[in-house]
């Protein structure tokens, strides 16, 4: 997204956005599907709430001990997209990536707490976890490309005085050496 600026950074912002919630959902609304299909039958919240919690319970032993890591391809999206496709094309396989969980990196259990909770209470409870997990994760992608983009903008903004100010000491070094030769 920081190549793309102005009306088509909303637009580029809003089709990840979408794509993400709209992939979350389907993966949800499959899950749900799949879990009565099976004829696993709608939990109670009690046991959602259970699976919830083992997902938090899993991620409290990856903070203290560094595992187990959430299964997940541990990619990122391939940057290649963005650089051989048109953003909007980009973007939208980018949200399509990032809603459907495990497809990336995942930092967290709880996405596997929630999306078995969901799965269990059917596949409307599902699709609607799994499309605000998407766009959860889009939004958060917004986010935290603006704000690397603000710093990398502050950063090359230090970059710039600091070589600014290093020519002067530069051309100062340079002007004294020549008034030196000068005057010898």
């Amino acid at each position: 997204m920081p190549s793309v600026r102005g009306p088509e950074r909303v637009w580029v912002a809003g089709i990840l956005t979408l794509s993400g919630v709209a992939s979350g959902a389907a993966v949800g609304l499959a899950a749900g599907a799949g879990a009565e299909l099976l004829g696993v039958g709608r939990a109670s919240v009690v046991v959602a709430a259970v699976l919830i919690g083992g997902g938090l319970l899993a991620d409290l032993l990856l903070v203290g001990a560094g595992r187990p890591r959430p299964l997940s391809v541990q990619r990122q999206v391939p940057q290649t997209w963005g650089r051989l496709l048109p953003a909007p094309v980009a973007a939208f396989l980018y949200g399509a990536r990032l809603g459907i969980g495990p497809a990336t990196i995942l930092t967290s259990w709880l996405w596997w707490g929630a999306a078995l909770a969901g799965a269990t209470l059917g596949p409307v409870p599902s699709a609607l976890g799994g499309g605000a997990f998407g766009l959860v994760r889009g939004l958060t992608t917004i986010a935290a490309a603006a704000v690397v983009q603000r710093s990398m903008a502050a950063g090359m903004a230090r970059l710039r005085r600091a070589e600014a100010a290093a020519a002067k000491a530069g051309l100062g070094v340079v002007v004294v050496a020549l008034l030196g030769v000068l005057l010898a």
